[in-house]
């Protein structure tokens, strides 16, 4: 196994544990040590080592380092460099397996999960210590919990082992493609190509754009109340990532069901075009105030393209509206309500959100039948109208 703690780090003493499901650890047999540019190759002998292993390496100077390296069997793998950044998602994902065996979920949390979420702000505050990894591992947890009850419950779901299966060959992929890069632009590409890859998760592995929205909108509700127990710095990063899963997959969402009604080019283009605006302003968002401006500015943008694809005027989309208030102020009193960390937070998401698809659907098609010209243009005009009314959770 080939890799680098990080570059000059010469003379630490690398070793292997292996990561079982419920986050244990067993030490591999195996050591190295680092070369003059801080790469080495460690052979693991004995039993059969996990799918999943952690590589730790120490050395002068307090340095100390780890990473998770996905084998799945492979005889040979080239690990990713080692960095603060993977030293916080190591961490991370030992706290977030041992979070697994209390939930029912059927993936559980992976490491390509864990690399999704853990980004700059939140492993400096790990590695600061002013947030731990065991609630950033609980935030993680708890979301991928929930897309997967909604992914499992929802019409168009993909099967668990194939979300699972493109999460592994996801995270193989960017780990090999770390090690390859020699330079920061193609490790930037790399983390690039893996996030946009799990943004698209669901529908690789064989789900709908709708059934993948539908997953997104409640992990993201899941992990604004679970990350608040984190720090300031840690939440919004953790959010930031959450919402723009949540955005993607909704304008994603929003686009396949335009073009189903026939939408002209131009309107899908113009969707196309508010999608990137909305997650380019999302990247850019200081605060949670930022995010929800830019999703409020989405959805202005959705509704001006409904008149000429559905055939409706704005009045009768502001009534269909009025009919769904009702809906949407009972899923965020249930969000608000759970207050943060509780048992069943999960369960109330996904059932909260369960009951505002099924009744903001059916008043929102009730409001638009008299003006649209058949039974399944209202439907999914009100598909259409209540993806984006979900996507406003903000408290």
């Amino acid at each position: 196994m080939n890799t680098s703690p990080q570059d000059g780090v010469e003379g630490a003493t690398v070793t292997a544990v292996s990561v079982g499901a419920d986050g244990t650890t067993r030490a591999l047999e195996g050591e190295a040590t680092t070369d003059a540019s801080g790469e080495f190759t460690i052979t693991l002998e004995g039993e059969r080592v996990s799918d999943v292993i952690r590589l730790n390496a120490d050395g002068d100077n307090d340095f100390s380092s780890s990473v998770i390296v996905q084998v799945d069997g492979q005889n040979q793998v080239d690990a990713q460099p080692m960095t603060a950044e993977t030293a916080a998602e190591a961490n991370v994902y030992v706290e977030a397996k041992g979070e697994d065996e209390a939930s029912s979920h059927d993936e559980g949390t992976t490491a390509a999960d864990v690399a999704l979420y853990v980004n700059a702000d939140a492993a400096a505050d790990i590695n600061a210590g002013q947030t731990s990894a065991a609630d950033v591992a609980a935030s993680i947890a708890s979301t991928v919990e929930a897309e997967s009850q909604t992914n499992a419950n929802a019409d168009g779901g993909a099967s668990a082992s194939a979300v699972a299966e493109t999460k592994t060959s996801l995270y193989t992929e960017l780990q090999s493609n770390l090690a390859a890069a020699s330079s920061a632009d193609a490790r930037a590409q790399a983390v690039t190509e893996f996030e946009n890859g799990m943004a698209n998760l669901y529908v690789k592995a064989g789900g709908s754009d709708e059934s993948q929205a539908e997953s997104r909108q409640t992990g993201t509700s899941v992990m604004i109340e679970f990350s608040a127990e984190a720090s300031s710095d840690a939440e919004l990063g953790l959010r930031r990532q959450a919402e723009l899963l949540r955005a993607e997959a909704t304008a994603r969402a929003e686009e396949a069901l335009f073009e189903a009604q026939g939408a002209t080019d131009a309107t899908l283009d113009a969707l196309v075009n508010a999608r990137q605006q909305l997650t380019a302003d999302i990247r850019a968002a200081g605060s949670v105030d930022a995010m929800v401006e830019a999703h409020s500015t989405y959805e202005t943008e959705m509704k001006a393209q409904m008149g000429s694809t559905f055939g409706v005027s704005s009045e009768v989309i502001a009534s269909a509206e009025t009919a769904v208030q009702g809906s949407v102020d009972a899923l965020f009193t249930a969000l608000t309500d759970i207050g943060g960390v509780l048992n069943g937070a999960v369960e109330t998401v996904v059932s909260a959100y369960s009951s505002f698809y099924t009744n903001a659907q059916a008043a929102a098609k009730t409001s638009f039948e008299s003006s649209v010209d058949s039974d399944a243009t209202a439907e999914t005009a009100a598909e259409a109208l209540v993806f984006v009314k979900a996507q406003s959770h903000a408290s």
